[in-house]
């Protein structure tokens, strides 16, 4: 499995849990992920969120890796995940888990879903991933949740697993500490504070959906 963005390119030789390779990307902004059963390749900027409200799509890029890890893919000599230097402003998404049901995310749905949100480098910054977490809920399309997480989720299933790179773009551009803002916003003050100092910088979600209704 390879994708591109910007000038790094990140590779995985085998379908384990080997880590990405980086390396100096042939061409920018390409999004490709290859294993056994096929390759399925695209990208999404923030004009195509309009497009999404009113009309269904589900063209974000998927990588469909069954059976890794939730939490896979760290760079082993940084313990970071590997992100490029400069992450363009499309999203990029890695299905890990394609999820059951009919019912997937689409433009006015119901979604919960568990999170975990960490700085480029690795550390961490919230989540709500385990037993004792509530799930954040939200409607797609009522500025409940970040436009990023909303792309993201586009076509998924309950139960499906993801990791994408956030641009602020698409990020938390109407702040963290502002009433209303979307979230998902750290319920803790030291989780929300680290939020708030680095919410302008590219951020690692790794997202499994509970419920879509």
């Amino acid at each position: 499995m390879a994708f591109v963005s910007g000038q790094v390119w990140f590779s995985r030789t085998g379908t384990g849990s080997a880590p990405l390779r980086c390396l100096q990307a042939p061409q920018p902004l390409v999004c490709n992920a290859a294993h056994e059963d096929g390759a399925e390749s695209a990208k999404l900027s923030r004009a195509d969120f309009v497009r999404l409200v009113g009309t269904f799509t589900a063209g974000v890029a998927v990588s469909g890796i069954q059976g890794h890890s939730f939490r896979a893919a760290r760079a082993v000599e940084t313990n970071a995940v590997a992100v490029p230097d400069m992450p363009s402003k499309s999203l990029e998404v890695e299905q890990f888990e394609e999820g059951t049901g009919a019912q997937v995310v689409a433009p006015g749905s119901l979604v919960s879903c568990q999170y975990v949100i960490r700085r480029r480098n690795g550390y961490f910054v919230d989540q709500n991933d385990g037993a004792d977490g509530a799930d954040f809920l939200f409607r797609v399309g009522a500025n409940q949740a970040v436009q990023g997480l909303e792309l993201a989720l586009m076509g998924r299933k309950r139960g499906a697993r993801v990791r994408f790179v956030l641009p602020p773009e698409l990020g938390y551009v109407q702040g963290v500490k502002e009433k209303g803002a979307p979230g998902p916003i750290p319920k803790r003050w030291d989780h929300r504070q680290n939020l708030w100092k680095h919410h302008l910088e590219p951020l690692v979600f790794e997202v499994r959906v509970t419920r879509v209704s």
